[in-house]
């Protein structure tokens, strides 16, 4: 059987598309997480490329970032990746001691020279609830094994804070890591 999704083929990923879906669709009541994990070669990236074309098809924000291994030690890098673009959606409209602090991080501002780990994480969650404000929002990661301690930090800090809004999660997990989010035991 074959499953048409934009420009990708699936052929055979049925349950795991409706699957998908069905965490999707969870979001109108709040948070969701979808981990589609597995050894290398698998088509996780695939069913995720899925998961962010429905997503958006069904009329969500998706940001995206798509971490490599290199990128390990470069701090904030995955946060910049997921909130490029966003800067003048969001700082407005969060706090200023968190705007300055989330600023300072992605190196939008070279005003600061500490970044305090809590404010960035508090102005990661102002920030994905203000995107969220008017319309659904998937934070998606292709690789998330990869994504930078700090902007795991930051963004697991959100996750587990999210309450009932409507902000979801798509990630590929390679199978013998951990999740960086820690979704399992955020959503």
């Amino acid at each position: 059987m074959e499953v048409r999704s934009g420009t990708s083929d699936l052929v055979g990923r049925d349950e795991d598309l409706v699957a998908i879906e069905h965490h999707l669709d969870r979001l109108a009541s709040g948070p969701a997480a979808v981990v589609i994990g597995g050894e290398p070669g698998i088509g996780k990236t695939s069913l995720w490329s899925a998961a962010v074309e429905r997503a958006r098809e069904g009329g969500a924000r998706v940001l995206v970032a798509r971490p490599v291994e290199a990128e390990l030690s470069l701090g904030h890098a995955g946060l910049g990746d997921v909130l490029q673009g966003t800067a003048d959606a969001v700082m407005p409209a969060i706090p200023a001691p968190q705007a300055r602090a989330l600023a300072a991080a992605l190196g939008w501002t070279t005003d600061v020279q500490h970044v305090d780990p809590l404010l960035v994480g508090r102005a990661v969650l102002s920030a994905l609830r203000a995107l969220a404000a008017d319309t659904p929002l998937i934070v998606a990661l292709d690789d998330a094994q990869w994504l930078d301690s700090s902007s795991a930090r930051a963004l697991a800090f959100a996750a587990r804070r999210l309450g009932d809004a409507p902000i979801g999660f798509a990630i590929t997990l390679r199978e013998g890591h951990e999740d960086p989010l820690q979704l399992a035991t955020a959503l």
